[in-house]
This record gives structure tokens, C-alpha cells and sequence, in this order.
């Protein structure tokens, strides 16, 4: 299990490790707002990001295991689909 290098914060590496995601999908949702972190290198230098240990339950639970269209709901029954 990834241990956490300063306090109860996680590496982009380590946080993806945890979620089963690439290191690169997790940059794009801190790029897009869906993950927050903290920026911790000086200004001009690539971004190091690290991510709060209750983050990663957040976007845990409202952004994995939803994939693909939502199922279409049954009518209720006794009633039909496009009867006049």
C-alpha cells in the first residue's frame, strides 16, 4: 500500500496507484478541476501535485464506477411505450 510522504497527502503517482487510474489521467482531472491538489514546486518547474487522503475517497465515490450511458428505465407496468 502507498504511504503517504508528508502528513495525510498522497502523490499523483501513489493516489492512482490507490484508484487503479494512470498517473497521466489523474494530472488531466487536476488540469480539469475534478481533482483537487496542491501544488507544491516553485513557479517555472513541472508540477508536482499532492492530493489530500480524503480527496481521493471524494472523487472515489462520485466519479469511479460509472462508465458508459445510464440504463433506460422499464415503464411502469401496465402501460405501453407510445400507445395514444
Amino acid at each position: 500500500m502507498a504511504e503517504p510522504i508528508v502528513g495525510r497527502y498522497l502523490t499523483l503517482a501513489q493516489a492512482a496507484r490507490i484508484l487503479g487510474l494512470n498517473r497521466g489521467t489523474l494530472s488531466n482531472q487536476v488540469r480539469a478541476g475534478k481533482l483537487r491538489a496542491i501544488n507544491v514546486s516553485p513557479p517555472g518547474v513541472r508540477a508536482v501535485y499532492l492530493v489530500p487522503v480524503e480527496e481521493i475517497e471524494r472523487y472515489r465515490k462520485e466519479h469511479l464506477g460509472r462508465r458508459g450511458r445510464p440504463r433506460k428505465q422499464k415503464p411502469p407496468a401496465g402501460t405501453t411505450e407510445g400507445a395514444p
